[in-house]
């Protein structure tokens, strides 16, 4: 079975920690986690991640005031080719299956707050939806191989 790579962007050490409560649980899913706009951007550019999870609310640098960065950073996943979801915990109106879709960007817009691991199983659950994550982790893996090959040579 393929490690699926996902890089999580977000700045709330307690919304961190539900990530990492509920993706411990996922033997093949290894994730790395930013916490600001700065990391997210670098960390996308570099790696190779079959998909990412943004809140949109993040900051420039650390301890800063958030921005809704997270909309610049999934316009960077989308250029990257990376299948993304952007996850706020601002939206707490509403119908919990409320979810809006554009193009390769799906944006949950309501839902349990991000400090509940509940939250982070229905953004990875949107995120399978969107895409084949275990085939697009093979694919990136495969490029990455090249990649490394050609700058050997």
């Amino acid at each position: 079975m393929t490690q699926i790579k996902l890089l999580i962007v977000e700045d709330r050490e307690e919304n961190v920690n539900a990530a990492k409560q509920y993706f411990s649980s996922m033997p093949n899913v290894e994730v790395e986690f930013a916490s600001d706009y700065e990391q997210g951007l670098e960390k996308l550019m570099k790696g190779f991640y079959a998909g990412a999870i943004l809140d949109v609310e993040l900051p420039k640098k650390a301890g800063m005031e958030p921005e809704k960065l997270g909309y610049d950073l999934a316009q960077k996943a989308m250029e990257c080719k990376t299948p993304h979801v952007l996850l706020t915990g601002y939206f707490h109106h509403g119908d919990i299956s409320k979810v809006l879709l554009e193009d390769d960007n799906c944006c949950l817009k309501s839902g349990p707050v991000k400090s509940n691991p509940a939250a982070w199983e229905i953004a990875y659950i949107e995120l399978s939806k969107i895409a084949p994550l275990e085939m697009i982790q093979k694919a990136k893996d495969r490029h990455a191989k090249v990649k490394k090959y050609l700058q050997e040579s």
